[in-house]
Formats: C-alpha cells, sequence, structure tokens
C-alpha cells in the first residue's frame, strides 16, 4: 500500500524524514563496506539513491558513486545475460533490471559529462514492457522502466549521432528522429497520465487518483521526456542557418517548457517530490 504521507505529517517534518532516510541509506552503504565486498544489494541501493542525489544537491557523490556501481555490476557480470547467476538475483529479468537501472541512470546524464557505459560494454536484452521479474509485484514499475530504458538509448544514440554530423543537414536529421521518437514516447505515456491543466482532475488529492506510486512514476516519465525534448531541440537553435527552422525548434523548447511547468505545479499541490536532473 503506498500512504499519502501529506496526509498524516507536516510538509516540514516530511522533508526531514526524507533527509533522515537519505542519510541513513548513505551511512548503512558505507558500513556495508561497498568498496570492499562485492554484494548485489549495494548496486541496489545505490540505484535507488541515484533517483534522488540530485534532489538533496549531491551530485558529485553522485558520479563517484554510479562510477563504483558500475565496476561492481561488472564484477559480478550482471553485465551480461550469458552470466546470469542464480545466487547473484532470483532471475534473469532482475539482473537485466538491474543493469538497465545503471544504464538510465548513467545515459540520462549525458549532457553533464561523459558516460561511464558503452552500449559496446554489455549484452544485456532491454526489459519489455508488461515483463516482470519475480521481485515486482507491480506490471507499472517494468512498464516504466522500459519507457525509461528507451529514453536512455535515444539520448545515448542522439549523442553518438550528433557528434558524428558533419553537416547542418545530417544535424538536423539527427534532431528530427530524436524528436520524433521523442513524440511516440510521449503520446505511449499521456495516454496513461494525460498533461494536467488548470482545474483538471489532477488538481485532486492523491487518495483519488489510481495510485499515488503509479502517478508518480507516470508523471516523471513525462518530465524526463519534456527536459529531453528541450535538451535535444535546443542544440540547433541559434546554429541553424534557416531561421524557420530555428523558430520551429525555439517553440518546441518553449512549449515543453510550459508543460514541465504545469506537471511540476501538480505534483507540488499533491506533495509529491518530482524527478530532477
Amino acid at each position: 500500500m503506498n500512504v499519502n504521507l501529506s496526509n498524516y505529517l507536516a510538509i516540514d517534518r516530511i522533508s526531514v524524514l526524507r533527509e533522515n532516510w537519505y542519510d541513513a541509506a548513505l551511512y548503512f552503504l558505507h558500513r556495508a563496506d561497498f568498496l570492499r565486498l562485492l554484494d548485489v544489494r549495494n548496486i541496489q541501493t545505490i540505484s535507488i539513491l541515484g533517483t534522488v542525489f540530485s534532489n538533496f544537491g549531491d551530485l558529485n557523490l553522485y558520479y563517484n558513486l554510479l562510477g563504483c556501481a558500475i565496476r561492481i555490476g561488472e564484477s559480478l557480470g550482471i553485465n551480461n545475460d550469458y552470466t546470469h547467476f542464480s545466487p547473484i538475483l532470483p532471475d534473469l529479468q532482475s539482473q537485466r533490471h538491474l543493469w538497465w537501472s545503471l544504464v538510465i541512470l548513467d545515459w540520462l546524464n549525458l549532457p553533464l559529462g561523459q558516460p561511464c557505459i558503452n552500449d559496446s560494454d554489455f549484452v544485456v536484452e532491454m526489459p519489455s514492457m508488461g515483463v516482470r521479474s519475480v521481485a515486482e509485484s507491480d506490471p507499472c514499475s517494468s512498464n516504466h522502466q522500459s519507457i525509461m530504458a528507451r529514453i536512455a538509448s535515444l539520448l545515448y544514440q542522439f549523442q553518438a549521432s550528433f557528434c558524428a554530423s558533419k553537416s547542418w543537414e545530417t544535424t538536423g536529421n539527427t534532431v528530427e528522429t530524436a524528436e520524433t521518437m521523442i513524440a511516440i514516447l510521449t503520446t505511449e505515456v499521456t495516454s496513461l497520465a494525460p498533461i494536467p491543466g488548470p482545474g483538471d482532475a489532477h488538481a485532486q488529492s492523491v487518495d483519488q487518483q489510481p495510485d499515488a506510486f503509479t502517478y508518480d512514476q507516470r508523471h516523471n516519465l513525462l518530465l524526463t521526456l519534456l527536459y529531453n525534448r528541450i535538451l535535444v531541440n535546443r542544440t540547433m537553435v541559434s546554429r541553424q542557418p534557416s531561421l524557420s527552422s530555428e523558430d520551429i525548434r525555439l517553440l518546441r523548447c518553449l512549449e515543453s517548457a510550459h508543460h514541465i511547468i504545469k506537471i511540476c505545479k501538480s505534483m507540488d499541490m499533491l506533495h509529491r517530490l518530482p524527478a530532477t536532473w
């Protein structure tokens, strides 16, 4: 059961509890001597913390710990579907999901630095929609990771193609290809979680939503897509020879920014913590 703490605690108290949880997680991670003892639970811990490091302003710690988690995962062999061992994780799907959690965290931060993982470093099938591991009870969780993996792969391929482009034409094609893929993924997610507007159902309490956890997942997916749409289109703003093309991409950036503001306001009304990058 997902409990909405804002129904029982003051907002400032929730903030304190979040900070206590974060500090406790880091404390016990170091108590586990994770740099010496290779354990899949340490990878899982860092993967979970990886979704909130930026909320607590710990970007330097995030980059260093993520690199450690990736190296531990490679040492345990979770970066290869053909080296699955039952003592590590209960089934192959769990192993795939854990490795892709690291890939997602790494590739979604490409604008801030070089990736630790290259697509040639692993042989792991991408999580599929509706396919759950034995550790998952919620089908929405597997769908969420599947879409996140597709977004991360899209951004990785975009950066590789963009850096290899040698003309305005190929660069423009790279941007338009990424824009098309983002539009497809946005349509998929929007069918589950429409972008909120003033006075709509998203201004209701979390208890009136089908499931608070699912609500957060779907809206964080939208935030991720909208953010990366800005990232993709802004690469051509003020660099495109055609002013009309530049105007189109600038409008896409502005439109996405307005939708991000709407979603964040909607989540703030429900005291939800949006994903940040």
